[in-house]
């Protein structure tokens, strides 16, 4: 078997590549100072979410608000004009009053007047509520949230390349809101991209057999992986599931196979490596336990009765251990207490007896012989008479 091992375990951005809109320090100041004297589009609090992701790459590949041919495209097929799966618009919605021209510049900001981007106009287009709202929505209902707010919306789209001066601030949640790029370098922070490695696996590789050692826990980025033992599949394993757990816990042996049933991705993690990252986060250690409480559970539903084992031992039960759940499972005789006999006194039942103790067994008299007959001392035969001379 031969692995194709890449170095960056952090997938690549969706797109191929992570946008980031947001105008560089030392350019700030100058691009501010020339939006004042903008004309000015206000923005909707949803417009201002959608810009907020634009800038940060949250909806990369796309780095603006749809153009034409990439809103038409989602519409129709839910992709971009590239070819590239997008589900739903992402629009900058104007009216037609509003004057704007093309290759016009706007200064675009949030509901309290704060500039937060600049947008050179290259495209103008209408757009249709009841058919966006059809073919994106399912439904022309104004029940439906987002069709009844797209009642508000202008009558004109507008698209064109956008430097973003800042973004929204907020005041909540201020250590969750993490942005892309904020969230692959928190994850290089913890050392993923130096201890774990990516290997490419084909279709009936083996990427270990039975009785190999346990060295490593494997997580599926791409493709199924099948388990098995004895040539018995035992399951699969998919995107985001992770097989060869109990490497982590003890040194012992592989207890099954593991082949590629569908060509992807896997990452590998030395058991040394996790352990030096879990010191630092014990939300590893915990998804352990809670992934291995899941694979011992449905082990043991899948188990036929007959082949239950001792919890954690792995053996037949003792004949001695089965004795004494049988004891253990024999009523007892209870003796009748003033209360029950009055319980069957007033049903009309029969008080309980108690159950008579079997009679202990009683050794044999010496003193008496068969029939009863007292033998206190032995019987001597009469001497035989002789006649007298």
């Amino acid at each position: 078997m031969s692995f194709n091992e890449q170095k960056d375990i952090l997938i690549k951005p969706y797109g191929g590549k992570l946008v980031n809109i947001l105008v560089p320090e030392e350019e700030r100041e100058e691009v501010r100072v020339k939006a004042v004297s903008l004309p000015r589009v206000q923005l909707s609090a949803r417009n201002v979410c959608d810009l907020e992701l634009l800038a940060t790459g949250g909806f990369s590949p796309l780095s603006r608000f749809m153009s034409r041919a990439d809103y038409g495209r989602v519409l129709e097929e839910m992709r971009l004009a590239s070819g590239v799966l997008f589900p739903l618009p992402v629009t900058l919605t104007v009216n037609k009053d509003a004057g704007i021209k093309l290759d016009s510049e706007l200064a675009l900001a949030d509901q309290h007047n704060n500039v937060l981007a600049v947008m050179r106009v290259e495209e103008i287009f209408e757009w249709h509520r009841e058919r966006e709202a059809r073919l994106a929505y399912g439904t022309n209902d104004l029940r439906h949230p987002l069709v009844a707010e797209m009642n508000s919306w202008g009558e004109l789209c507008v698209s064109g390349q956008m430097r973003v001066l800042q973004l929204p601030r907020y005041y909540d949640f201020r250590t969750l809101r993490l942005s892309p790029i904020e969230v692959r370098e928190r994850l290089a922070t913890l050392g993923l991209a130096n201890v774990a490695r990516e290997v490419e696996i084909f279709d009936g590789d083996a990427i270990y057999e039975e009785k190999d050692a346990a060295d490593a826990l494997y997580i599926v980025v791409e493709g199924r992986v099948r388990l098995s033992t004895d040539g018995r599949t035992m399951s699969e394993v998919g995107p985001g599931e992770a097989f060869g757990t109990w490497s982590l816990v003890d040194e012992s042996a592989r207890g099954h196979q593991a082949t590629c049933a569908d060509s992807g991705r896997v990452l590998a993690l030395n058991r040394d490596d996790f352990y030096d990252l879990a010191a630092a986060d014990l939300t590893l250690l915990t998804e352990l336990v809670r992934v291995l409480a899941k694979r011992l559970r449905a082990l043991t539903a899948e188990r036929p009765q007959e082949e239950q084992r001792v919890e954690g031992e792995g053996i037949e039960k003792p004949e001695a251990l089965v004795q004494e759940d049988e004891a253990a499972q024999t009523p007892e005789a209870v003796p009748p207490t003033a209360g029950s006999a009055l319980a069957a006194a007033a049903l009309g039942k029969p008080m309980p007896t108690p159950a008579e103790p079997e009679a202990a067994p009683v050794a044999p008299d010496p003193s008496v012989g068969p029939g009863g007959i007292p033998i206190s001392k032995p019987i001597v035969p009469p001497a035989e008479e002789k006649p007298l001379p």
